[in-house]
């Protein structure tokens, strides 16, 4: 997946609410500190179950074909960006514009939709890039801080490239701490921590890179 091929941050967001510039932050937080096998962590192991955003309908595809000119389309789709970032972030941005889209019946999304809703996030979100995409983080989360990580409760709720490569390095952390990590099995422990029951090429090589980038 490349997320960022084709997308262009926007200048600015219409009519978007005031925040902070100084909540906003576009650098990855650095994960070496968090791999690192011989790091000492005080804060406790923090694994909750991952509760997909309910993407409820809340109007048409015909609305979406408004975004660009009709001011309640717009706040709508701010509201929804708003309320799926709170809730489910960090959550990955392809992911994201796909689920605020089927609260318009749409599931199908097209480049180009994609592009026109991206201007409609909110400012003041902090944003992490890997992989070729990038993840948008809840206000009352800190990617430098955050120790948690989140066990899917089945493996179709997400998919495993939506997982922020700071809850991997989490889980890894978490695994080597408790002693539950041994080399060739790491992997394996890793994607079982996060609700995935079955390792596969496309799981490993997440694995890896999220483990490359940090060291």
């Amino acid at each position: 997946m490349d997320a960022d091929a084709g997308y262009v941050e926007p200048d600015a967001a219409p009519s978007a609410p005031p925040i902070s510039p100084t909540q906003r932050r576009e650098s990855v937080p650095a994960l070496q500190s968090a791999i690192a096998p011989a790091r000492t962590v005080t804060v406790p192991d923090s694994r909750v179950e991952f509760v997909p955003y309910e993407a409820t309908v809340i109007g048409t595809p015909e609305d979406i074909d408004t975004l660009q000119r009709d001011r309640r389309v717009q706040q709508l789709v701010r509201e929804s960006l708003d309320d799926a970032i709170e809730f489910e972030g960090p959550i990955e941005i392809d992911r994201l514009l796909r689920l605020v889209h089927s609260r318009f019946g749409v599931q199908r999304v097209s480049a180009g939709r994609k592009q026109l809703m991206i201007k409609f996030i909110p400012k003041g979100y902090r944003v992490t890039r890997f992989g070729g995409t990038r993840f948008y983080w809840p206000s009352h989360l800190d990617p430098d801080a955050w120790r948690g990580f989140r066990r899917s409760q089945d493996s179709t709720d997400r998919k495993f490239d939506e997982i922020a490569p700071e809850e991997i390095a989490n889980a890894i952390l978490a695994a080597r701490r408790q002693g539950r990590a041994r080399d060739v099995d790491e992997l394996h422990q890793v994607a079982r921590d996060l609700g995935y029951g079955r390792i596969t090429e496309n799981i490993k090589s997440i694995i890896d890179r999220a483990v490359s980038s940090a060291l």
